[in-house]
């Protein structure tokens, strides 16, 4: 073995041998203080689960508002929220959740997606300016996307 790691080696092992013999410098109640601050709120069930999710965006094509889903209903329902405002307009008002896609890019009408009753077969939707929705997927057994 050459000498500098052999001197490395044992000055490494001297090291670990002096951590093993020092002596704990902390006291019971640093620790107990420490252990208290940390004490992490609880919440029940009910308070836990009373939030309200916001998914998906898209720019309005004037850039004045923002296509959302929210379940602030209860379920998924499509929201405009004007930039300047911040003021939210619900657009959808089914029984099923409804799912933001975009905006069309010239005008205000909108894509979504939706099932029917559970059954998980998402069909594309557009919801004209004056509110009429129109199923853009063929059949009812076919699945979009």
């Amino acid at each position: 073995m050459k000498p500098s790691f052999q001197l490395a080696a044992v000055a490494c092992a001297l090291s670990l041998a002096l951590a093993g013999c020092s002596q704990s410098t902390h006291s019971t109640s640093s620790t107990e203080s420490v252990q208290q601050s940390q004490t992490v709120k609880q919440y029940d069930a009910e308070t836990f689960f009373d939030t309200t999710s916001i998914m998906g965006s898209s720019f309005s094509p004037k850039g004045d508002k923002i296509l959302v889903s929210s379940d602030e209903s209860g379920i998924y329902s499509l929201y405009e929220v004007d930039i300047k405002t911040a003021k939210k307009t619900r657009l959808t008002d089914f029984e099923d959740s409804t799912y933001a896609v975009a905006y069309f890019p010239k005008d205000e009408r909108v894509l979504f997606t939706k099932d029917s009753g559970g059954n998980e077969r998402y069909h594309i939707y557009v919801r004209e300016t004056d509110g009429t929705v129109k199923d853009l997927t063929p059949g009812e057994e076919t699945r979009a996307g």
